[in-house]
């Protein structure tokens, strides 16, 4: 019993060594980096570029997609949407600065926080307007004012609110 408890014990102690063997460098191109420094870049928090201070930001409006009405969306049905929203870099939703948008937003504005969605406001006569969307989007939420008539004219859309992602349209 006592040499089955030894040969165990040997066992152990062999197996532990493979375990804590030192690192073997197999392969070296000259060309890798030190962990640590991509360790720090990947921990910082991402800040948003600051804005040009004196901008007026009122050039910017109004912002119009003649294409696009508030309104509820339909889900992608063809295979030439589905084929573009596959090629998005992650997901965007379009609002206007309605009454229906502004509801959408609320109702969806933890999910589209959670899911890094950036927002485009196809529809806003104002910079009042776009303040207005702004304060019920948080820090959190980017949304830029911007005409949204060549994707909608990709997508086949008709309606905004909506969340666009590569399984499909969100409404």
């Amino acid at each position: 019993m006592t040499r089955r408890i030894a040969s165990y014990v040997g066992l152990i102690l062999l197996s532990t060594d493979a375990a804590v063997a030192e690192l073997r460098v197999i392969y070296d191109n000259g060309q890798t980096h030190a962990l640590p420094a991509h360790k720090a870049a990947i921990q910082q928090t991402p800040t948003m570029p600051s804005l040009p201070s004196g901008y007026d930001f009122s050039r910017l409006f109004p912002v119009h997609t003649p294409t696009l009405q508030p309104g509820r969306a339909v889900a992608a049905h063809s295979a030439e949407q589905f084929k573009a929203l596959r090629r998005l870099p992650g997901p965007l939703f379009l609002i206007g600065s309605d009454t229906l948008s502004l509801r959408w937003l609320v109702a969806r504005r933890e999910h589209l926080i959670a899911s890094k969605a950036i927002g485009f406001l196809v529809e806003a006569d104002s910079l009042a307007d776009y303040q207005r969307v702004l304060d019920i989007a948080g820090q959190e939420l980017v949304i830029v004012p911007s005409s949204a008539e060549r994707l909608a004219e990709v997508l086949g859309l008709q309606y905004y609110p909506v969340l666009l992602t590569r399984d499909g349209l969100q409404p």
